[in-house]
C-alpha cells in the first residue's frame, strides 16, 4: 500500500501507528509505527496473506518538526495508547486522526489516505442578551434589523479549567 504523504503540512512531523486484530478479535494489538516525511509517497508492504480477513486500525499524529512537547506511549493494545504532552498543555499545533480499514480495502485500494484533525477542541460561545440575570435570556429583537450583538458587548471572560494535557483511546 502506498502512504499518500504529501499532504502533510510543512513544518510537521508525522507518525502513523498500525494497529490490526483478526475479525473475531476484541482487541487491536499494536503492529508498528512508521515516521512519516513530507517528502515523497512512502511504500508499506502488506502480504496479501496477512491482510486477509483482519481489521486495520491507523493512528496518525502530527505535531511541530523543531519542536515536539509529545509523547505516545503504546503499549500491547489500543485501549492502552494515550497521547500526552511532555511539559506544556497541547495547543493548535498537534494534531492526530484515525483510520479504519479492512484487509480487503487495503489489498483493493493501494493507498491509505489518513486525515487530520486538531487534537485540541474548538471553544464555542453563545452570546444572549440578558434582563438583569443569566437565568434569563431574552431573545434578539429583530424587528430593529440587528445582525450582531457583539458591538453590545463590553466584556467577554473566559476562565480554562483542567485543560487536556493527555488523550487516550479506550473504546473501538
Amino acid at each position: 500500500a502506498t502512504l499518500d504523504t504529501r499532504a502533510i503540512p510543512a513544518g510537521l512531523t508525522c507518525q502513523m501507528y498500525v494497529f490490526s486484530k483478526s475479525v473475531s478479535a476484541s482487541e487491536y494489538p499494536f503492529k508498528e509505527m512508521i515516521n512519516l516525511s513530507g517528502q515523497l509517497p512512502y511504500q508499506m508492504q502488506f502480504d496479501t496473506n496477512e491482510v486477509s480477513g483482519k481489521l486495520y486500525r491507523f493512528l496518525f499524529v502530527a505535531h511541530p518538526a523543531t519542536n515536539s512537547k509529545m509523547s505516545v506511549i503504546t503499549a500491547t493494545n489500543w485501549q492502552d495508547l494515550k497521547i500526552s504532552t511532555t511539559d506544556q498543555l497541547m495547543d493548535e499545533k498537534y494534531y492526530y486522526g484515525i483510520l479504519d480499514k479492512t484487509g480487503e480495502e487495503i489489498a483493493t485500494e493501494g493507498t491509505i489516505h489518513g486525515n487530520l484533525s486538531r487534537m485540541v477542541g474548538q471553544m464555542v460561545l453563545d452570546i444572549y442578551k440578558i434582563d438583569g440575570s443569566m437565568d434569563n435570556p431574552v431573545g434578539i429583537d429583530t424587528d430593529k434589523l440587528i445582525t450582531s450583538v457583539l458591538d453590545r458587548v463590553h466584556e467577554i471572560e473566559i476562565e480554562y479549567s483542567n485543560l487536556t494535557k493527555e488523550i487516550s483511546f479506550d473504546s473501538d
